[in-house]
């Protein structure tokens, strides 16, 4: 039986989508934790594909292990509305 090859999987973090999504906790491989908002096949992302404008790449990470912090939908109503007001 031949085994599947994982593909590596590259992490982002955004305090910003943290705080109105949610995020969740992955292990990387040298056994550290790491908390993490977006996970990719490929490191190489653009405001396209995450658009967080505050997003870092974290590194490889190998496996989720729970969930981070929790969002607040009601926080991130407010948050939208105030940025709009100040964009204006």
């Amino acid at each position: 039986m031949s085994e599947i090859e994982e593909k590596p999987r590259h992490a982002f973090f955004s305090r910003k989508a943290a705080f109105q999504c949610g995020s969740t906790i992955w292990q990387r491989a040298d056994g550290s934790e790491v908390d993490v908002t977006a996970v990719f096949y490929t490191a190489d992302i653009d405001d396209s594909r995450y658009g967080w404008p505050d997003r870092i790449y974290v590194g490889e990470v190998t496996r989720m292990l729970r969930d981070g912090m929790q969002g607040d939908p009601s926080t991130a109503m407010l948050d939208r509305r105030i940025e709009a007001l100040i964009e204006d």
